[in-house]
């Protein structure tokens, strides 16, 4: 066991850490949003180029998770290593502007050398996204795991502190989200964001090499001896015999994350038709995605953190999902009403924003909160504190390239063929699938596995056989009652709603 777990733990030093890691998850949306707005101008702001950008920038977290995870264990000062990891983060992030400028005459230079065709040209756009992004993002899944590893103290605590770790990083991404978009962007400009971003980068990494400094001279001196009798004295965890465990909630971790993006592109598309499609409502959008995502953790590292996790458990938050999903499918012909009520009372910017906001945390607040539980749950199910930030990291890896393909899939293959209904039932029809599974897992039998065979198709003929016509007949309700805006909104902005909400009749739904 690596000698920094315990002293980390229990020696007041935490919340520091959390505040590091709070600070880190906030640039790393800033970052987000800044490299979508300055590769925009690179690449184009085309659908492919936006999903291109966001594939790179996921899928260098799921490298970074990767490699640090299985290299966390053989790490002596853990707090040392995050901090190198954050001063990487940003001496990178400083030079990005400039990085950005030779990517582009890279770019136009493969252009007129090779005369890329439409294909090519995405190709060359996804190679150079993935190139330009891939250090930082790397060094950024890497902090998880390393923190993991570097916190964890006892076998009944640790779900507990990774959802902390989890859940304080997501609300500082919900930080970064509002600080992006709605302050410091707008205020400072796409350079000067970058730099106060990276400056944050290095100003955490020296924090944090501060503390690991202080923990060197002492701190493992005064714990060795406890280590080694508590080590000597704690059996090793049954990991052969939970291996069919570990296997199933790694695949399930997978799934779910693919489901996860299913459902915030689709919805993100239904929504921008309520709400628009402005900065500010995309915004607001992905605040409450976060806002859920950081509460599902929070919630279940506070209530059950503690407590042994199960199968049964998991599968019972994926059914959770889907059930939220399917209410709120249900109820979304009145998001249109809600949001028009409150329009009634004020339209100025800083309301409507506001407006925006709760009407997004209305639809998406109740699936995301159990998305969040998931991750958590999944550490509780197959963790060990011997190898902490090696499982981390390892579901954080897998949760993350299943939304890659998550994102890339609805992107391009569900939205463009099935529309936004069509794609979220989907996304509810695979929630009760993974659960179905889950729960005959435990019974490997060949009675166990028809049974879940035959749950899961049901499930998927009931999702996708539910109420065929429901988005279009909420396109048939934004019709009429946006005549109403005339008496809230100019003119002007009646006939872009007007136009972004009728649909045409008897035209298939391809939202």
């Amino acid at each position: 066991m690596n000698r920094s777990a315990r002293a980390l733990g229990g020696d007041g030093r935490l919340p520091l850490i959390l505040i590091c890691f709070f600070l880190s998850g906030a640039t790393g949306l800033v970052y987000q949003v800044v490299w979508l707005r300055m590769l925009g101008l690179v690449f184009g702001h085309t659908v492919y180029a936006v999903t291109t950008v966001l594939a790179a920038f996921m899928g260098g977290l799921a490298l970074g998770s990767y490699l640090f995870a299985r290299a966390s264990a053989r790490i002596r000062n853990l707090l040392r290593a995050y901090a190198w990891l954050e001063i990487g983060i940003g001496a990178y992030c400083a030079l990005m502007p400039l990085l950005v400028w030779v990517t582009s005459a890279a770019y136009l230079s493969l252009h007129r050398a090779f005369g890329f065709t439409y294909d090519a040209f995405n190709l060359a756009q996804l190679a150079l996204g993935f190139a330009l992004l891939l250090v930082p993002t790397t060094l950024m899944g890497g902090t998880l795991p390393v923190l993991s590893q570097a916190l964890v103290g006892q076998e009944r605590g640790l779900a507990q502190k990774v959802g902390a770790l989890y859940a304080t990083n997501t609300f500082g991404a919900v930080v970064g989200v509002v600080l992006a978009g709605y302050l410091v962007l707008p205020t400072l400009g796409t350079r000067l964001t970058m730099t106060v971003a990276a400056a944050t980068n290095l100003g955490v990494g020296a924090l944090a090499l501060a503390m690991s400094r202080r923990y060197t001279l002492g701190a493992i001196v005064e714990t060795k001896a406890r280590d080694r009798e508590r080590e000597a004295v704690t059996p090793a965890p049954a990991t052969d015999v939970a291996r069919p465990v570990v296997w199933f909630t790694v695949g399930a971790m997978g799934l779910s994350g693919a489901v996860s993006m299913i459902y915030e592109v689709a919805w993100t598309r239904a929504l921008a038709l309520v709400i628009g499609s402005s900065t500010y409502a995309f915004t607001s959008m992905l605040l409450a995605f976060l806002v859920g995502i950081a509460g599902g953790s929070a919630l279940y590292s506070w209530l059950w953190g503690r407590r042994r996790a199960s199968l049964a458990t998991f599968a019972t938050l994926q059914a959770g999902i889907a059930g939220a999903v399917v209410v709120i499918l249900a109820l979304f012909e009145r998001v249109p009403e809600l949001f028009l009520a409150g329009l009634g009372r004020s339209d100025t910017p800083a309301f409507v924003q506001v407006v925006q906001f709760l009407v997004s945390a209305v639809s998406l607040l109740p699936s995301t909160l159990f998305i969040g539980a998931t991750f958590p749950c999944a550490v509780a199910l197959v963790a060990r504190v011997a190898r902490a930030g090696a499982d981390v990291g390892r579901l954080y890896a897998v949760n993350t390239l299943g939304a890659i393909a998550g994102a890339l899939l609805t992107g391009f293959v569900l939205i463009p063929t099935m529309g936004v209904h069509g794609s979220i039932k989907v996304g509810a029809a695979l929630n009760l699938t993974i659960a179905a599974a889950l729960m005959m897992a435990p019974r490997p039998r060949w009675w166990g596995w028809h049974g879940a065979a035959t749950l899961a198709g049901l499930a998927a003929a009931a999702a996708w056989g539910w109420a065929p016509g429901l988005i279009q007949q909420t396109w048939m309700r934004l019709s009429r009652v946006s005549a109403t805006l005339g008496s809230i909104c100019p003119p002007k902005r009646v006939r872009q709603r007007k136009a972004a909400w009728t649909w045409p009749p008897g035209q298939p739904n391809r939202s």
